[in-house]
């Protein structure tokens, strides 16, 4: 069982009562308009409808007088703290006259006034917090309620004051037994509520009792100069700062001048009366409570004076928060949160759960839209504190009567296995506060269930199915008897031992061994071992162990799987595996052609059978029981023997292959040729069995060695002209060499001999060839000299040689070489020989410019470089090229040249090479000028260097005219010019050969037109030939 304990929230409230006493036959109020005091008669309605207000106002604090007692034991630290500092000011403030209670009672109210602004500093979270401390002390509003009304006193001061009817009555000024009749009206006096004629009015006892305060419609006139120094000062302010069901606190601004300030809510749509609440001129910050729920009001503050005159005002419109809901119910099925049911209340667009530890550790609020609402993230098995608040677009609620929860406890954390095939074991953790634990289990596909209780942190399930799955969900209790939360773990026992195990053998690359069982329920892998550890799995009813060991005999199992485990093997099976290969083999020859094959004894056979294939593809057979078996062999060959074993499982895997090779043959039908001077090739058949060939080439003191697989070798770096025996001897790695082959004989070829001079003679086309001669007498040598072109050659068995009819130009390679009847030497080192360079064939000389000549020529066979020179009376011109042309400036038109070419080879030898002369170009003339001539012709002038004919050419852009003036002349008219064009004339001397001259200026002219004629010339320059 659990309790919820509901605590009211008292709500904080400025308004508060003090009872009125009855004995006074009338109640004065002091205000006069023309400030005359009067005394006023006695109005009984006035005081009926003044004490139902308080008797209703007294009422709604006793109900939040319940309250007081859970705000003041969670806010002992700060009720204490506040009275301590409430009595140190108190000893060090208070003074010793007759007038002390008042000032208690003023110290006391400006502390409840910082407390208030307390409250509205920390805003609503901190809302309860300050309400405790508010409500705590002594000298709370309650506090001054309790103890007792207020004595009215006569004073012997008589004002004129005018009934509710406007007349007037001299009665003494009733002053309040805690104030001074002229002192203004405390901060946050208890307010009540006043109605007059039908309409209510809320006012602090100090307005009613005080002379210096009047009702606003009542004011006395105000201060002219009070009003002129509120005019140079901005208006009062107002804004809303907190809001809640029955309460709108405002805060506004400092208004100068100001001893009191007014705060008046008038429901805007509402017949409702309105309220009020004045505090004094230090505050900026005010409540006006006993408002309805979720209204809107018009919120008023007045600035006044200390006679009650308003200096300046404000208002605004705001909402009250929407009623404060009811907690229906509150309930915990989940460790973690707290569900709770409420009342929804009109006008609220959400509300706010509020849960707070009892240790206040932990405080949230949770926002949701409706009923019911549910608060997470809590602990286990603690005790919260609930409390629900409505909330629209002004503020929030006060929070509701809050009721204490406590969460149930956490869910165990069930860990299951299965020992076996028919049992589960849960164990778990103790949960805390747990007294007993309630676990069910389910048999999947089952409606069935068991349900078992017990106090230990274990539970163990028998008598199961195997291979099938359990749920078990684990519940724990509290002392109070409530269910906490539940763990739901699903189980798998573990399968029965598969039976019906089945074993063959497969064959594939290696031989395995194939085991098939029946499948068991609830398996998810199948293992199957052998009792020397090999092993195979399997989801369905076979698998294959590969490899298998040889020669061994072995049992095997069968365990079906889960994620329980293993089940318990199943009973083994018996079988024995097949032979191991042999492991030594070996053959001996005891006599030529005669062959016996010998092998260790292997466990588990029961025979033998040997397999000798030779390498030319015969095979034989031998079967035994026996370690030896007999066949025929033969030099030369190769044998592959691979033997078995078999029992009745079958034959072993095939062993190695053992060879045997026999010695050997000699090569037949050697030949042995000569490949260079100091090389012999040995060539040979391949014969049976060799794998290695080792010729040797034996003279007096030297032995030469060659070993290779090939039948060939080649006998190198061997002495010339010397006498060699060679051998060839075959090998086997297995049974070495053949060392009884037959030896032959061979001479290998002449030594080089050595040129020690080349020299020319006389004549440049003979030169003569001294060399050494290294050979036997009868050795014949033989000089070359190769060129490009061709080659010459001498002979002779002496030490020299004569070469002949060498041309020239070229280069050649002098060698010499030995020739006897097996072979011919290396030649000797080349010794260069080159002839004098040929002179070009033709030459060629063109004139290019006047002063300018282009001289081409052939190439010359073994010249390199070429000296071309022009040489006359009158000067010379010289160039040196590697070209076949060249280019001479400096040329003197109208002369003859003569020509001549020096032509060098690559090493410097020169030949001198004459040619026919050469005769420049007749010079152009110069002063040539056009002239205007009449009948449309133009007339040219020059000026000859000598004897010559010309030409003139005139070429316009629409007509051409050519000139050709009479011998030896120099001037030329041209007929027929089309005036208002540009032509270009060229004036050139004529060659004997009839051409002209191609290289002379071209002059521009400009001829104008006048009327029909040929105007004026005007020259416009010249350009060189195109």
């Amino acid at each position: 069982m659990y309790t919820q304990r509901v605590t009211p929230t008292l709500p904080v409230s400025s308004v508060t009562t003090a009872p009125l006493t009855n004995h006074s036959p009338c109640t004065a109020s002091p205000w006069s308009r023309h400030g005359h005091a009067h005394i006023c008669s006695c109005y009984s309605e006035v005081m009926q409808a003044l004490q139902s207000e308080v008797s209703q106002l007294r009422r709604d604090l006793e109900v939040g007088l319940v309250q007081l007692p859970h705000l003041s034991q969670r806010m002992d630290y700060l009720t204490s703290r506040y009275r301590q500092d409430r009595q140190d000011k108190m000893l060090k403030t208070r003074p010793r006259t007759s007038h002390s209670p008042t000032g208690s009672r003023q110290s006391d109210q400006h502390q409840l006034q910082e407390r208030r602004l307390d409250l509205l500093r920390h805003g609503p979270q901190q809302e309860q917090s300050i309400r405790g401390e508010l409500f705590s002390g002594d000298s709370s509003p309650l506090a001054l309620q309790s103890s007792g009304p207020p004595v009215l006193r006569h004073s012997g001061t008589h004002t004129r004051t005018p009934d509710l009817q406007g007349r007037t009555s001299n009665q003494p000024t009733p002053v309040h037994p805690l104030q001074k009749p002229s002192s203004a009206p405390p901060v946050d006096y208890p307010l009540v509520s006043v109605s007059h004629h039908g309409r209510s009015s809320t006012q602090s006892d100090s307005a009613l009792l005080s002379s210096g305060n009047f009702p606003p419609q009542l004011s006395p006139p105000q201060d002219r100069r009070q009003s002129k120094q509120a005019q140079g000062q901005q208006d009062i302010t107002l804004s809303v700062f907190q809001v809640t069901t029955k309460s709108m606190t405002v805060q506004w601004s400092r208004y100068s001048g100001a001893s009191s300030y007014k705060i008046t809510a008038t429901p805007k749509n509402s017949p409702q009366p309105s309220a009020f609440a004045q505090f004094s001129g230090k505050s900026v910050i005010g409540s006006v409570n006993s408002l309805s729920a979720n209204t809107v009001y018009t919120m008023r503050v007045d600035a006044m004076d200390k006679a009650g005159n308003v200096l300046s005002s404000a208002e605004l419109e705001g909402s009250s928060a929407p009623e404060v809901p009811t907690i229906e119910q509150a309930y915990s099925k989940q460790s973690d949160s707290i569900t709770v049911q409420f009342s929804e209340v009109m006008g609220a667009s959400g509300y706010i759960l509020r849960a707070e530890s009892e240790v206040g550790d932990f405080f949230s609020e949770t926002m949701v839209t409706s009923s019911p609402g549910t608060v997470l993230q809590l602990q286990p098995y603690t005790d919260y504190t609930l409390s629900v608040m409505s909330v629209n677009s002004a503020g929030r609620s006060q929070p509701s009567l809050p009721v204490q929860i406590r969460t149930v406890v956490m869910a165990p954390q069930l860990n299951s296995t299965s020992p076996s095939n028919d049992t589960i074991l849960v164990t778990w953790s103790p949960v805390d506060h747990a007294v007993l634990y309630t676990l069910c289990i389910i048999r999947e596909g089952s409606n069935s269930r068991l349900k078992l209780n017990t106090s230990d942190p274990f539970m163990t399930f028998d008598d199961l199915e195997p291979g099938t799955i359990y749920c078990i969900k684990g519940t724990a209790w509290d002392l109070d008897g409530r269910p906490g939360d539940d763990l739901t773990v699903c189980q798998i026992t573990r399968p029965l031992s598969p039976e019906a195990i089945q074993l063959f053998f497969t064959q594939s690359r290696s031989v395995g061994l194939a085991v098939s069982w029946q499948m068991v329920r609830g398996a998810d892998v199948y293992l199957a071992r052998t009792s020397t550890g090999q092993n195979c799995s399997a989801s369905k009813m076979f698998c294959t162990i590969i490899p298998l060991s040889c020669g061994q005999n072995h049992s095997v199992t069968v365990t079906a799987e889960n994620s329980a485990g293993p089940s318990n093997p199943s009973d083994p099976e018996e079988f024995i595996t097949f032979p191991c290969p042999l492991e030594r083999i070996w053959v001996e020859e005891r006599q030529a052609g005669s062959c016996w094959i010998t092998w260790t004894e292997m466990p588990l056979v029961e025979n033998y059978i040997a397999f000798i294939k030779r390498d030319d593809g015969s095979e034989e057979r031998c079967n035994t029981t026996d370690t030896t078996c007999h066949f025929h062999c033969m030099c030369g060959y190769t044998y592959l023997i691979t033997m078995f074993s078999y029992n009745l499982a079958g034959s072993s895997p095939q062993g190695e292959v053992f060879n045997y090779t026999t010695v050997p043959c000699c090569p037949e039908d050697i030949t042995i040729a000569l490949v260079s001077t100091e090389t012999l090739e040995i060539m040979w058949l391949s014969v049976r069995g060799a794998e290695l060939y080792e010729t040797t080439a034996e003279e007096i003191d030297d032995v030469i060695h060659c070993k290779d697989t090939a039948p060939v070798c080649a006998l190198s770096d061997l002495r010339c002209n010397t006498q060699y025996s060679v051998v060839v001897t075959p090998c086997s790695e297995i049974r070495g060499c053949n060392r009884t082959c037959k030896p032959h004989t061979h001479e290998t070829a002449p030594c080089s001999p050595e040129i020690l001079s080349v020299s020319q003679n006389n004549s440049s086309s003979s030169v003569s060839v001294l060399y050494t001669a290294p050979n036997t007498p009868n050795t014949t040598y033989t000089v070359t000299a190769v060129s490009h072109t061709d080659t010459l050659t001498c002979q002779s068995r002496s030490t020299s040689c004569q070469l002949t009819q060498l041309p020239c130009g070229v280069t050649y390679d002098v060698t010499a070489y030995a020739r006897t009847a097996v072979g011919t030497s290396l030649p000797s080192y080349s010794v260069p020989l080159e002839t004098g360079p040929c002179c070009p064939p033709t030459l060629t000389v063109d004139q290019v410019t006047q002063a300018m000549t282009n001289v081409t020529w052939s190439p010359a066979t073994g010249a390199r470089s070429y000296v071309t020179a022009l040489t006359s009376s009158r000067g010379h011109a010289k160039c040196h090229t590697m070209d076949t042309h060249c280019l001479m400036g400096c040329i003197t038109c109208g002369t003859n040249y003569s020509v001549s070419m020096e032509a060098i080879s690559r090493t410097g030898h020169k030949a001198e090479c004459n040619y026919h002369g050469f005769s420049s170009s007749a010079c152009c003339p110069s002063s040539v000028k056009l002239y205007q001539m009449a009948n449309n012709s133009l007339r040219a002038y020059w000026r000859s260097s000598g004897p010559q004919n010309h030409t003139v050419d005139l070429i316009g852009t629409g007509t051409n005219h050519t000139c050709v003036p009479s011998p030896l002349s120099s001037s030329c008219e041209v007929t027929n010019v089309i005036c208002g064009d540009i032509y270009t004339m060229v004036v050139a001397p004529v060659n004997q050969d009839g051409s002209k001259v191609t290289f002379c200026p071209r002059r521009i002219y400009s001829v104008s037109c006048s009327g029909s004629n040929v105007g004026m010339v005007i020259y416009r320059g010249k350009r060189s030939v195109d």
